[in-house]
Parts: structure tokens; C-alpha cells; sequence
């Protein structure tokens, strides 16, 4: 149903009923096109006001009358290029937000927080969660095989220029299959690698402000375990700058 199809594209079942009506009456009152969609007058003049923002309806002078007409169904598009824009900022105001909520989720409580993450967009939540930090080093223990089946090459460094901006410096272990691999050293990170297969790493532990990340890769997916406990993240960091220094002594 085309009704349903437009609410799935953003807009409201209501501006969906409005936005029909105004299509098939051409140049309406706002009474008429409320009776044609069997919505009261004032919540569909109010509809109509809404639809008019985003450039689907339009408001015109006929008869000294005011009357509404459905602009061009192109216009949707423009439309929803304003939806992902509006998205996009949410977005953005949410990641500014998130840490000040972050202290307030359960300050009242001396406990843990522990989490479950299943699903395609699980390697991403991690990323985003750390470029809430600012001025801050992230340590990580990980699979590079399985890492790069799931984080594309190109991905990877725009994240890492992301790290950059918010000052963010990247310790990390890492196993690989891949004989010629070596450990390396630049701006905002450094990484050294296992070659022992009697230590082999088969998952990713992230460990980033108060948090614990601790991941199975899964395909394209990734199931993360969200520990989340200042005590515990401190002696999360304190194990790996002791196998840090371990890595390191025998480079």
C-alpha cells in the first residue's frame, strides 16, 4: 500500500494521509483535503504546514481562498535528503551528549554495567564509542586476520585520522598469519606483533576510558561484550602495559 510506503520513506501516517488526499485533489482547502483523509481540519492544517516545510505542499491564493497543492512526487527526494541531514545531526548532538548521560546511567549504583551487542552494526558501535573520548589512549588486543574482514581498508584510516583529531594515541597488540607483517610505530599509534602461535589471539579486547569491549568476530558480524566499570577497566589497562612490555622487550 502506497500509504505504508511513504511512512517507511519518513513521513508520519498522518502527513502520509495528507500528502495522498492533496495529490489527488490537486489545488484543495484545508477542509477538504481533512474530509478526503479523514483527518480532523485543524490537525490536517497543521499537517499541511509541516509537509509545506519540506517542500511537498504548497500553499496558493484561488478565489480569495486559501488553498493547498501537492507539489511534484520529485520533490520527495528532496526531501529525503533533508531527513538524512536532520539525521545526521542528531547524530552529532548524540555523540556530544552521550558521555554526560553516560555519567548519569546508573551513577547511583557501585556496580558494573554490562552489555550485549549482536549484529551487523556491532563493529561500528565500537569505533563511534571511541571518538567520544578526547585526549585519551585506547589500548587493544586484536586479530588482524579477522579484523580485516570485518573493518575495510579505507574505513580503517578514516578512523585513524579521526583518532587524530580528538588526540587519541592507540596501543596495540596484535596476531596475524601473514609472515611478513611487522610491528610499527607512527603518529597516534603504535602496534607490535605476536609471532607466537602458542599465544594466538582470536578475538579483540578494546579497553578505552571506564570501558571493556570484548569481541568474537562472527563473519561480517561482531557479538561485543560492554563492560563497563572504572576498578575493572583499570585493571584491564595495568594487564596489558604489563604484556606491552613484555611485546616490546623482545622487539
Amino acid at each position: 500500500m502506497i500509504e505504508k510506503e511513504l511512512q517507511n520513506l519518513g513521513l508520519s501516517e498522518k502527513e502520509a494521509k495528507i500528502y495522498l488526499a492533496a495529490l489527488e485533489l490537486g489545488a484543495a482547502s484545508a477542509h477538504d483535503i481533512a474530509k478526503k483523509s479523514g483527518i480532523n481540519r485543524a490537525t490536517a492544517y497543521f499537517v499541511l504546514k509541516s509537509l509545506m516545510k519540506y517542500g511537498l505542499v504548497s500553499e496558493v491564493a484561488e478565489d480569495k481562498t486559501s488553498k493547498f497543492t501537492a507539489e511534484n512526487p520529485g520533490q520527495l527526494e528532496v526531501f529525503l535528503k533533508k531527513k538524512e541531514q536532520e539525521i545526521k545531526e542528531s547524530e552529532r548532538r548524540f555523540q556530544e551528549l552521550l558521555p554526560e548521560l553516560r555519567s548519569l546511567y546508573n551513577a547511583s549504583e557501585d556496580k558494573p554495567i554490562v552489555r550485549y551487542h549482536d549484529g551487523k552494526e556491532g563493529p561500528e558501535l565500537i569505533r563511534k564509542e571511541m571518538l567520544t573520548l578526547k585526549d585519551d589512549d585506547i589500548y587493544v588486543f586484536y586479530n588482524l586476520d579477522k579484523a580485516k574482514t570485518v573493518f575495510p581498508e579505507q574505513n580503517t584510516e578514516e578512523f585513524r585520522k579521526k583518532k587524530l583529531q580528538r588526540n587519541l594515541n592507540t596501543k596495540a597488540i596484535y596476531w596475524t598469519k601473514e609472515k611478513d607483517r611487522l610491528s610499527v610505530k607512527g603518529k597516534g599509534f603504535e602496534r607490535y606483533k605476536i609471532d607466537s602461535n602458542e599465544n594466538k589471539i582470536n578475538g579483540d579486547i578494546s579497553i578505552y576510558g571506564n570501558i571493556i569491549k570484548i569481541s568474537k568476530f562472527m563473519d561480517q558480524n561482531i557479538g561485543v561484550i560492554t563492560i563497563e566499570d572504572k576498578e575493572i577497566a583499570e585493571t584491564f589497562k595495568s594487564m596489558f602495559r604489563l604484556a606491552w612490555e613484555s611485546v616490546k622487550q623482545k622487539k
